[in-house]
């Protein structure tokens, strides 16, 4: 059931890529350039529905457009040097490389949670298409590695450490325990500190959230959703087969093929499609629904 889920998500992201093509709308001048950092309302101007005051002047944008990529790139190196070394690719090198493509993703997560970036960074040409979001920097496709690596070889980390100390509470109840609060506060802490600076902000959101001068971050939706899709990722993750690979390779008969290039590839796409599928199954496709099906009209997430 669940593999049938991840294949058609598959065939969904496939759709919804083309889709972004055939269906594309006629560019909208950007609104924070056109009003020189004033504040704009939002249509229906609910919650924050407008820019925070200082969203033209963004802090220490360097640090996701350098720090980050070079952080992303040494981070890429070490992991090929274990695969190396190992002859075969490494769990975190499967695990950075099908996280890194998934960033296409963030474009539409961002257009159904309504959160803007800064026009500052250094934009893709992609512009304003159907349910994205019209700022798209350069810098998120080297961000995606680094964070969602980090967080899931952590993740993984304490479970197994607290499951083998602490055997008896299961292994799935330990997932819970660590992943919930945990998955919280790393979004937390990382998001709240990028919206404080300026580098996005949430222009619409329900119930409470940290307002600052440059920028908003909410605190119930979208990150209840976002944890709860890290939940399910590393429960996916968790699940090794009898040759201690994770458990979602077999479904592309990883373990009929003969070691060797061919094998490595296959195993390359299984986590790309199955990670990518995780992903819009449990939080682009849900975030576009729910602003689809109940959200606000909006100047500057249009």
């Amino acid at each position: 059931m669940f593999k049938k889920l991840l294949v058609s998500a598959f065939l969904i992201m496939i759709v919804a890529t083309c889709t972004k093509s055939v269906f594309a709308e006629t560019e909208i001048q950007n609104a924070l350039s056109q009003q020189s950092g004033k504040v704009i309302d939002t249509i229906n101007n609910v919650n924050a529905g407008q820019a925070s005051p200082k969203f033209d002047n963004p802090s220490y944008i360097w640090v996701q457009e350098i720090i980050v990529p070079i952080i992303s790139l040494i981070m890429l190196v070490l992991f090929i040097q274990q695969s190396v070394r190992a002859g075969t690719l490494t769990f975190g090198a499967l695990l950075y490389i099908s996280a890194t493509t998934m960033f296409w993703q963030e474009w539409y997560c961002d257009w159904g949670a309504y959160l803007l970036f800064n026009p500052d960074f250094s934009l893709m040409p992609w512009g304003t298409t159907l349910w994205t979001t019209a700022n798209k920097p350069w810098a998120i496709i080297l961000s995606y590695g680094p964070f969602f690596s980090t967080i899931y070889l952590l993740m993984l980390a304490l479970i197994n450490k607290f499951h083998s100390k602490y055997p008896n509470l299961g292994k799935n109840r330990w997932i819970l325990v660590v992943v919930l609060p945990s998955f919280y506060i790393f979004d937390l802490l990382f998001e709240g500190f990028a919206a404080s600076q300026g580098w996005w902000s949430y222009t619409d959101y329900i119930g409470p959230a940290i307002a600052t001068e440059r920028g908003n971050f909410p605190v119930v939706y979208p990150i209840i959703l976002f944890v709860f899709y890290g939940l399910i990722t590393t429960w996916m993750l968790s699940r090794n087969s009898p040759d201690e690979r994770v458990r979602f390779e077999s479904w592309f008969g990883v373990e009929v093929i003969e070691a060797g290039w061919k094998r490595e590839i296959t195993r390359l796409i299984a986590w790309i499609v199955v990670m990518n599928g995780l992903f819009l199954i449990f939080l682009s496709g849900p975030l576009v629904a729910v602003r689809e099906l109940f959200g606000n009209p909006s100047l500057l997430v249009p």
